[in-house]
């Protein structure tokens, strides 16, 4: 079970050749995680600040740019209790 922690910002990168769901309300995340070397970076702003639940559920109606950050989705919605 996740915290009980509310995200405004939900997206995923990539880092070492793989795709990572990335939670956060700071809109200068992306720029961070581009100085540690990720790559890839997609956030989506949530409408409210909500759980993890919350954000991996916008993140899965959200269209994605290619088949690996949606696979990141969908194991992390796995991980969280989802049946995808």
């Amino acid at each position: 079970m996740s915290t009980l922690k509310e995200y405004k910002l939900v997206g995923v990168s990539r880092h070492k050749g793989k795709f990572k769901v990335r939670y956060t309300n700071d809109k200068r995340r992306g720029v961070k995680l581009a100085k540690n070397g990720h790559t890839d970076i997609l956030f989506v702003e949530m409408e409210d600040a909500g759980l993890k639940e919350d954000c991996i559920d916008r993140l899965l109606d959200a269209d994605m740019p290619n088949s690996e950050m949606m696979s990141a989705v969908k194991d992390e919605a796995r991980e969280l209790g989802f049946i995808v």
